[in-house]
């Protein structure tokens, strides 16, 4: 049993940039969770606890980084 089921953390996501994926899982019982659910970039993750928000899981890879940002802005 992992520590976040001991505790009851509802559900969690884990989110990998290298490959744009999402692992999403749910507490099913106490103690135990469903099984991790990986979500590709286009797909759509929903929470339980914000069920009517639907986050895609590629949006993350379209927001430009920091130095992104700043190298645009140098002349």
């Amino acid at each position: 049993m992992s520590n976040d089921a001991l505790v009851s953390v509802p559900e969690y996501a884990i989110f990998d940039p290298r490959s744009c994926s999402l692992d999403h899982d749910r507490l099913h019982s106490p103690g135990r969770y469903d099984g991790p659910q990986t979500l590709g970039e286009a797909e759509v993750v929903r929470f339980a606890c914000l069920p009517n928000i639907a986050l895609p899981v590629g949006a993350r890879r379209a927001t430009p980084s920091v130095a992104a940002l700043r190298a645009a802005r140098s002349p």
